[in-house]
């Protein structure tokens, strides 16, 4: 994986994503409570994230996992923030990579994990309403 992120040039956008995704999760795995390590883990997924999202013809598999550990770091953060604009900035980006995942990529497990952490948020899908009939008019007496 790391050779494959050393060595960009000429490697196609899905290798580079899924050499970045499973190196974060390697890194991840590895860093406990180590903040440092943590923060290293999730600047290799920045790299599968910045890839965009991939082709439909390809899986998204290792951009979703990207995207969601990203999440998870980023409100982790802004819950260790002392700052209110830090919190901010931290929770903001969470939110727009778990809506990413919400809505385009409906279904996909990452996608149910995301659903779950907005709702946490207070961020949840809202229902549909039924449109309400219009009040029907009285007729008026002559």
């Amino acid at each position: 994986c790391k050779e494959v992120l050393d060595n960009k040039a000429g490697a196609v956008p899905s290798l580079i994503q899924a050499a970045a995704s499973n190196l974060g999760d390697i890194l991840l795995a590895e860093a406990g409570s180590d903040e440092g390590k943590r923060r290293e883990a999730i600047l290799v997924y920045s790299q599968a994230i910045a890839m965009g999202p991939p082709p439909k013809d390809q899986s998204s598999e290792d951009y979703e996992e990207a995207l969601y550990q990203a999440a998870k770091y980023y409100l982790a953060q802004s819950a260790k923030a002392a700052k209110p604009e830090s919190q901010a900035e931290y929770k903001g980006r969470a939110v727009n990579y778990l809506m990413e995942l919400r809505g385009s990529f409906k279904g996909a497990p990452r996608s149910k994990d995301a659903e779950k952490e907005l709702a946490a948020l207070g961020l949840g899908e809202k229902p549909k309403e039924t449109p309400k009939e219009a009040p029907k008019e009285t007729p008026k007496k002559p």
